[in-house]
């Protein structure tokens, strides 16, 4: 008997019944379409039994938080996390690499720098001794966005994102702003990259 060939068949539309179960597997070096009762996806199948849905899209991970919970206060001279919870998350990743970023409000005492990083896992992404922002020593307002990329792919699963700070000299102590008395808010976030 011959099979139907799919050009003589013409149609703007391609209609793929259910299956309840994956069909046997194809000879070798052929593949079967399917869709999978289950969670109705068009799949195929190889030789070897493989099942693999059809053009799924991997879904990347993203996390932030907001923080206005109070301004913090810079005293240390070497980089220790901010907040570990108004200035950090948990964010659970396949094996690729992160994007993270923070916006905000740096207030220097007018004596020290005030210098800023992003740690993943507790490694800072960027220069080991200025960090990823660094304002002046003058007592003013500075708005700083950082945006940086880790360095190689993080192991797949739960990995830890935290604001970090230090200041240039100890005592006084600069403020990072979180939203006290009218204060901007600071805004962390991480996005897993695709490649």
């Amino acid at each position: 008997m011959a099979g139907t060939l799919f050009e003589n068949n013409l149609s703007p539309y391609l209609t793929v019944v259910e299956q309840g179960s994956t069909p046997a597997n194809p000879s070798a070096g052929n593949q079967k379409l399917f869709v999978r009762t289950s969670d109705h996806v068009l799949c195929y199948v190889n030789s070897s039994g493989t099942v693999t849905p059809v053009g799924s899209a991997t879904v990347l991970a993203y996390g932030s938080v907001m923080d206005s919970s109070g301004d913090h206060t810079i005293s240390g001279t070497a980089f220790a996390d901010v907040d570990t919870t108004h200035c950090g998350f948990s964010i659970t990743t396949g094996a690729r690499k992160l994007m993270v970023g923070w916006s905000g409000s740096v207030f220097p005492d007018g004596t020290r720098r005030v210098y800023l990083d992003i740690a993943i896992d507790g490694t800072r992404v960027a220069n080991t001794t200025e960090g990823a922002f660094v304002s002046s020593t003058t007592a003013n307002f500075f708005a700083g966005t950082i945006t940086l990329i880790s360095g190689s792919a993080l192991s797949a699963g739960s990995h830890t994102v935290r604001l970090q700070s230090r200041q240039s000299a100890a005592g006084g102590g600069g403020t990072i702003a979180g939203g006290s008395a009218g204060s901007p808010v600071g805004f962390l976030w991480a996005m897993e990259m695709s490649s």
